[in-house]
C-alpha cells in the first residue's frame, strides 16, 4: 500500500477542514446581489425553490474558470443503464433523479470585476451536491488534460487531512453543498442531510493504521466510560475515493448526526479507509486484521460481530463481498452497494457459514446503475446476458436467492451516484444495521 508521509498518530481533524462542508448551505441567502462566496438562497424563479451562488475568487492568475458539478438530470422515460434526459437544473422538474454517471454540469463562470468574484447561479434541488473548479485551461472537457488545474471551493473546505502536504487524490479537490428543500415544490426532502444547527454533532478524528489514514466518526456524546459499547460500522468508498468520500461526497456526518439524534438509529462509531492507499482488493483483510483489532483496542466498540457492519459501493462494493465472503465471521451485518461481490459467486463458494451465522445481507443500488445490470445494453434475460460481470448486482441476486441465502434489495431512482448511495446509507441505518 502506498504511504502519503502521513505521521503515525491519532489527529484531530482540523477546524477549517471540518467545520466548513455544507455549513454554507445551512444559511441560506436572501439573494445573490453581493454574495462573494458559494452560497444558498430561496429563489422563486428556481424550478426547485432554491439557487446555489457558486462563487470562486478572482485573482491576476486565473484567467478562466468552469464549475464542474455531479449533477445530470433524468426522468424514468427517458432513462436507461445507457441513456438519459441530459436535463439541465434549469430544467430539472419534481420527480426527476441524478444520473450523474451519464454526465453531469460543466459551465463557464462568468467574473464579476467590481465584486472579485467568478460567479454562476445553479438551480438544484435539496441534498448534498459535489463540486469542483477548473482554473484556467484551453480545452472545452472536464478534465486537466488542457493544462487547467482542478480546485476546490476555498470558501467551502472539504474535509481533506495533511492539506498543506498536497493533493494526489481528485476526489480531494471536491467541495459539497447542501440545499434544502422546498416542499411545494419537491416531493423528495432528504433532510437528513442537512448540517444540524445545535450542539448534537459528531466529531472526525483520523487514525493511522499500518500506514494507511482512516477517518474516524464519533457519534454526539461519545463516552469511553459508558456501560454499553458502541456499535462499529466499516464505510468503504469506491475507486479513486479517499478516507474523507463518505464525509464529502456521501454526507455520512450530516446523516449520522440527524438519525442518532432524532432517534432513527443508534449511536455509532465509524470508520472509512482510502481505496487507494489500501488496494481494493486488500482492504477487506485490512480491515477485519488490523483496523477491526486497532479499534477495538482504542476505542469503546463492542467486540461482539452483531455489532459489527460493513458497507462499500462501486469497488469499495467489492471489498464488501470479499469480507462476506471471507470475513463473515466478524461482521453480523453487510451492507453492498453497486456491485456484484464476484467472491461469494465464485464456483463452488460454500454458503453454509453465512447462513449458520445469520449473516443480514442488504443490497442497494441505482435503478439505472450499470452496476446493477450490468454495463452492457441489451434486453436478453439478465442471467443470460450478464453472468460474466463482475460488477452485476442482479445476477448476485440470483446466486443468493439459488442458494437460499437470505437479503434485502433497495433500488433508488438513479444511477451509478453519491446521490444513490446517500439514500442506501439512510436507508441501512434506519432499517437494517442492528435491527
Amino acid at each position: 500500500m502506498k504511504n502519503r508521509n502521513k505521521t503515525v498518530a491519532l489527529f484531530m481533524a482540523l477546524g477549517l477542514a471540518a467545520g466548513m462542508f455544507g455549513q454554507v448551505g445551512a444559511q441560506a441567502a436572501e439573494s445573490a446581489e453581493t454574495v462573494t462566496e458559494t452560497t444558498v438562497y430561496p429563489s422563486e424563479e428556481s424550478p426547485t425553490g432554491y439557487m446555489v451562488s457558486f462563487r470562486y475568487p478572482a485573482s491576476e492568475d486565473v484567467k478562466r474558470v468552469r464549475l464542474v458539478g455531479e449533477w445530470g438530470f433524468s426522468d424514468h422515460a427517458h432513462a436507461s443503464r445507457s441513456t438519459s434526459l441530459h436535463a439541465t437544473p434549469w430544467e430539472w422538474q419534481d420527480g426527476y433523479f441524478n444520473l450523474y454517471y451519464n454526465g453531469g454540469g460543466f459551465y463557464e463562470m462568468e467574473l464579476d470585476e467590481a465584486e472579485g468574484v467568478w460567479k454562476m447561479d445553479v438551480p438544484l434541488p435539496a441534498g448534498t451536491w459535489s463540486y469542483y473548479f477548473l482554473l484556467n485551461g484551453e480545452g472545452e472537457t472536464k478534465d486537466t488534460e488542457d493544462g487547467s488545474v482542478m480546485a476546490y471551493d476555498p470558501g467551502n473546505q472539504p474535509y481533506i487531512y495533511d492539506i498543506e502536504n498536497g493533493l494526489e487524490v481528485k476526489e480531494d479537490y471536491t467541495s459539497g453543498i447542501y440545499v434544502p428543500c422546498d416542499y411545494e415544490k419537491q416531493s423528495e426532502t432528504r433532510d437528513e442531510q442537512a448540517p444540524r444547527e445545535d450542539e448534537q454533532t459528531g466529531s472526525i478524528e483520523y487514525i493511522t493504521v499500518e500506514d494507511s489514514m482512516c477517518a474516524v466518526y464519533l457519534p454526539y456524546g461519545y463516552d469511553e466510560t459508558r456501560e454499553e459499547e458502541y456499535p462499529f460500522l466499516v464505510l468503504i468508498p469506491g475507486g479513486g475515493g479517499t478516507e474523507n468520500s463518505w464525509l464529502n461526497k456521501g454526507a455520512a456526518k450530516n446523516i449520522l448526526d440527524n438519525m442518532i439524534a432524532d432517534g432513527r438509529t443508534e449511536p455509532v462509531v465509524v470508520v472509512s479507509a482510502d481505496i487507494n492507499e489500501v488496494g481494493t482488493f486488500e482492504m477487506s483483510d485490512y480491515i477485519a486484521n488490523s483496523v477491526l483489532p486497532y479499534m477495538e483496542e482504542n476505542y469503546h466498540i463492542s467486540a461482539d460481530r452483531e455489532k459489527h457492519a460493513y458497507s462499500g459501493l462501486s469497488m469499495g462494493g467489492h471489498t464488501t463481498g470479499m469480507t462476506l465472503a471471507n470475513h463473515y465471521d466478524k461482521f453480523g451485518y453487510i451492507g453492498l452497494l453497486s456491485n456484484g461481490a464476484s467472491s461469494v459467486r465464485a464456483e463452488g463458494y460454500d454458503f453454509s457459514g453465512i447462513k449458520e451465522m445469520g449473516t443480514t445481507i442488504f443490497l442497494g443500488a441505482g435503478m439505472y446503475d450499470y452496476a446493477y445490470l450490468g454495463k452492457a445494453n441489451t434486453i436478453e434475460p439478465r442471467s443470460e446476458a450478464h453472468s460474466g460481470l463482475l460488477d452485476n448486482m442482479a445476477v448476485l441476486q440470483d446466486c443468493l436467492a439459488d442458494n437460499d441465502v437470505a437479503f434485502t434489495t433497495l433500488l433508488v431512482p438513479g444511477g451509478h451516484a453519491w446521490t444513490t448511495w446517500q439514500v442506501c446509507l439512510v436507508h441501512m441505518l434506519e432499517n437494517v444495521f442492528w435491527k
